[in-house]
């Protein structure tokens, strides 16, 4: 009997260590997967089959050792602005204009536009600093075109702070409206008419500075997290930004959105890389390119790339990251893919394990999408800017 009853003693304690050991597996795998900043945001689920946490959801993808990923956006956006809001939400918040004079890159000057969106109950104070992101080719604040509401909408819901900085400088007649983008692309005749005798070299960098610089001294930024992205031209604008050396560091992420790269050379010639120099000295941000596979913007295939009229190679948007920007941030171009919205027409690749800690490159393909947001939200369920939030939220490079 005694024997019987030590036996039964015995069972009991091995049942209750293995619950224990099985409660503290699993409670390890939902800190770990929940609590992760990894350098991508998809994670294998085999380890877990748990509650997915902030935000977090299980999708079938490749790349994966179990076939499934978890996906993390939506709600983990609300993760990297540390700012509150007081009262709670943040609601619509004000529209600012301002005017600098700056270098205009070859010593004359020239006055720019510079627009400012803060949510309401954002409040502005040095412990409550917020993230910035900095939008390109919008000319005016007030325009209601559907994706600057969509920034703004997200800047009240996430508690972050908009800049637009727009393409508006003196050119002469016969030029098109846009960006002085002398560092990473051929420069051209419309860019070079600054300075006092109007044909120097047009420079972008000391406008963009001065006006993070203004917005940060007036504004109480989080400078760790400052982002740029743009449509199109602004798109462009933002490539060139994330490769000037005057301007790359400043910025944590960046998200052109139907933008190319073009080889210098005009023998059609891809293997001859674009000028991006910046990339030698700054690795540790994240970018993610989105296009649609029906723009017409462009005399070719944006997946497959193509010789311009110029037969300068254009390069194809996997190529943006396998050829120019992976190898200089040291990431691996084995991706993970996985679908976007709901939709099998909206793809997103992620090429992660880069030599910084938490950075990932990515690019979004919408089937039947067009040119820039307008063409691209609304199309099999996207959502440009808030797609760009999520993945800017989802791969920190740091430790926020």
């Amino acid at each position: 009997m005694l024997k019987q009853h030590f036996s039964l003693k015995a069972n009991r304690v091995r049942q209750v260590t293995t619950g224990l050991v099985v409660v503290i597996v699993a409670l390890v795998g939902v800190h770990f997967l929940i609590g992760s900043h990894a350098a991508t945001p998809y994670a294998s689920t085999t380890a877990d089959k748990g509650v997915l946490g902030n935000g977090a959801t299980e999708q079938t993808c490749s790349g994966a050792s179990s076939g499934s990923c978890v996906a993390f956006v939506g709600n983990p956006a609300t993760e990297m602005s540390k700012a509150v809001c007081n009262p709670n939400p943040c609601t619509q918040g004000t529209l600012t204009n301002s005017h600098l004079t700056v270098n205009d890159g070859a010593g004359g000057s020239v006055t720019r536009l510079v627009q400012f969106y803060r949510p309401q109950g954002l409040t502005n104070s040095p412990s409550n600093q917020a993230p910035l992101v900095v939008l390109y080719n919008v000319s005016d604040l007030n325009d209601t075109s559907l994706s600057q509401q969509t920034w703004q909408s997200l800047a009240n819901q996430y508690h972050f702070l908009v800049a637009y900085l727009g393409n508006q400088w003196p050119q002469p007649p016969g030029c098109s409206s846009s960006y002085a983008t002398s560092v990473a692309f051929p420069v051209v005749s419309c860019e070079q008419t600054c300075g006092l005798n109007q044909n120097g070299t047009c420079d972008e960098a000391p406008y963009i500075n001065a006006a993070l610089d203004s917005i940060i001294a007036s504004q109480n930024v989080d400078t760790k997290l400052i982002y740029a992205t743009g449509g199109s031209k602004g798109g462009s604008m933002t490539e060139e930004t994330m490769c000037d050396p005057n301007l790359s560091s400043r910025f944590a992420g960046f998200a052109p959105i139907s933008a190319i790269f073009l080889s210098p050379s005009t023998t059609d010639n891809p293997s001859i890389l674009p000028n991006c120099p910046a990339l030698s000295t700054h690795t540790d941000f994240s970018v993610q390119y989105q296009f649609g596979t029906s723009d017409s913007a462009y005399k070719g295939d944006l997946a497959t790339g193509f010789p311009s009229s110029n037969n300068e190679w254009v390069f194809s948007q996997t190529q943006n990251l396998t050829n120019i920007i992976n190898p200089a941030l040291g990431c691996t171009n084995t991706p993970t893919t996985s679908n976007l919205f709901g939709s099998s027409n909206n793809i997103m690749t992620v090429y992660a394990h880069c030599a910084a800690p938490g950075v990932s490159t990515s690019l979004v393909q919408v089937n039947g999408g067009g040119h820039t947001y307008q063409g691209l939200d609304g199309v099999n369920g996207f959502d440009s800017a808030a797609e760009t939030w999520a993945f800017w939220t989802s791969n920190a490079p740091f430790d926020n």
